[in-house]
């Protein structure tokens, strides 16, 4: 159950990143985000995060799922911190292949590889 939160919190703090100048070059070689597409990432980012919340819930009585919880994320956000300084294409990858972003793909412009 651990694991699976900590995935989800990863995937969620992606897609906040993809939201951001720097690391949207990352993902799609060129440009800046639209508000649009800003909006939707966030959206996304929200629902992973909160979605990880369940498999804690599942594991843990309220309270310790709540603390297991805020200390995934903390340990997702360092993560994710790390791939993208230092492995910025496994990021990507991640992204292309599990994130639910993918799905506003009409705000999403081309990628360039």
């Amino acid at each position: 159950m651990t694991l699976l939160a900590l995935l989800l919190i990863i995937l969620g703090f992606i897609h906040f990143s993809a939201s951001t100048r720097a690391s949207f070059k990352v993902f799609f070689g060129r440009g800046r985000p639209q508000t649009d597409l800003r909006n939707w990432l966030h959206i996304v980012g929200y629902l992973y995060l909160i979605a990880a919340l369940l498999p804690c819930l599942a594991g843990w009585n309220f309270q310790m799922a709540i603390v297991v919880w805020l200390g995934l994320l903390h340990v997702g956000a360092v993560g994710v911190t790390l791939m993208l300084t230092y492995s910025p294409g496994l990021v990507r990858r991640l992204w292309l292949w599990g994130c639910l972003g993918r799905l506003g793909k009409p705000f999403l412009p081309k990628a360039s590889n």
